[in-house]
C-alpha cells in the first residue's frame, strides 16, 4: 500500500520514535488524519498487539480552501484505507470536543491537526490527563512551521515546554519536521511550587 506524500516526508523522523511501541498493548491517538497515511502505517506496523488500539480524530469539515465534498471524499478514502485494521477507529469530530469526553489512557499522541498555536496547545492540554509517565507526543510540521510566515507549531511546543517544565522532556535529540516530547512526571501537587 503506497504511503501518502505527506507521510513519506516525515517518516524518517516518525518511524524511529514509534517503533518502541510495536507489538505492545498501547492506545495511539492521532489528531488530524487527513487521508490516513500515518494512521494506516501505524495500524500495519505498530498496532500489531491484539490489545493495541488506534484512534484518529478529524472533523473532515469544509475550510476556506476546500469545500465539504472534498472533505467527504478524503474521509471516505481514509476509512477505506483503514478498513482492513479493526483496531483503528476514526472519530469524526473536532479534537476539542472528542478529547473533552475521552476516557482511555494515551500511550502515544500524534498532533497533526490545526497548526494554529492555540489549537495545538488545546489538543495537548486536553490530552494531558490521559497521558502517563513514559507517553510520547509527536508534533508534526514543527520544522515546516519555522519556515512559514506563521510558525505556530514551534510556538506551541515552546509554550508546552515552559508550562510543563519538569514533567516533559525532549524525546528525539534532533528536531526537524517534527518535534517530540516524552512525559517524565505527572501529578504536580496543587500547592507545589507556589
Amino acid at each position: 500500500m503506497a504511503e501518502t506524500r505527506w507521510f513519506r516526508m516525515t517518516a524518517g523522523e516518525f518511524i524511529p520514535l514509534v517503533t518502541q511501541w510495536a507489538d505492545k498493548p498501547i492506545n495511539y491517538v492521532e489528531i488530524g488524519v487527513y487521508n490516513a497515511g500515518s494512521a494506516s502505517w501505524m495500524a500495519r506496523k505498530i498496532l500489531t498487539h491484539p490489545d493495541s488500539r488506534g484512534y484518529g480524530i478529524d472533523p473532515f469539515t469544509a475550510t476556506r480552501k476546500w469545500d465539504q465534498a472534498f472533505w467527504d471524499g478524503i474521509y471516505d478514502r481514509a476509512c477505506e484505507k483503514l478498513k482492513p485494521y479493526d483496531r483503528f477507529t476514526i472519530l469524526r469530530g473536532k479534537s476539542r470536543e472528542v478529547l473533552r469526553t475521552w476516557d482511555k489512557p494515551i500511550d502515544l499522541l500524534y498532533i497533526d491537526g490545526s497548526h494554529w498555536a492555540e489549537n495545538v496547545l488545546a489538543d495537548f492540554v486536553l490530552a494531558w490527563p490521559h497521558l502517563k509517565v513514559g507517553s510520547g507526543i509527536i508534533f508534526d510540521d514543527y520544522g515546516a512551521g519555522l519556515r512559514k510566515s506563521i510558525p505556530h507549531v514551534p510556538e506551541a511546543v515552546t509554550s508546552i515546554q515552559k508550562c510543563y517544565d519538569g514533567m516533559v522532556e525532549t524525546w528525539a535529540e534532533k528536531w526537524g519536521r517534527q518535534a517530540s516530547l516524552k512525559v517524565t512526571w505527572k501529578d504536580r501537587g496543587i500547592f507545589e511550587g507556589g
